[in-house]
């Protein structure tokens, strides 16, 4: 788990990368503030780090399960299988959910999660010890 949390941030690093460059290039009055991946458009927060897939990202943003679902299948390559919820059934090991201003990353066979926050790009990962 903490070597993909290497790779999220680093996707997610090189994606605000992208978002700051377009805006210099775009025109200051374009209200698009988003990119386009893999066919869906990925939103940014204020700051530029991938935030969701609903263009609404202000400075109170608040994700919700589907933008972690969403940010883990368009910022990894070959994003191993993952559940959009923190309790519900699956056969997958990885959940992806929404807890306050971040989004949980959690594997629990391992025991381990990272939390990454859409609005500053803070990344924290963390192992559950018993």
């Amino acid at each position: 788990m903490e070597i993909i949390s290497h790779h999220f941030l680093t996707a997610a690093a090189n994606f605000r990368s992208e978002f700051l460059i377009s805006k210099v290039l775009k025109n200051p009055n374009d209200a698009n503030k988003g990119l386009l991946i893999n066919g869906k458009w990925l939103y940014a927060s204020p700051q530029g780090w991938p935030a969701s897939v609903s263009p609404v990202v202000g400075e109170t943003f608040r994700p919700k399960d589907v933008d972690c679902y969403q940010l883990w299948q368009l910022l990894l390559l070959n994003p191993a299988p993952i559940t959009p919820a923190e309790f519900s059934e699956s056969t997958y090991e990885l959940r992806a959910f929404a807890r306050a201003e971040a989004c949980r990353y959690l594997s629990v066979g391992e025991g381990a999660y990272f939390d990454y926050f859409p609005l500053t790009g803070q990344l924290l990962f963390s192992v559950i010890s018993n």
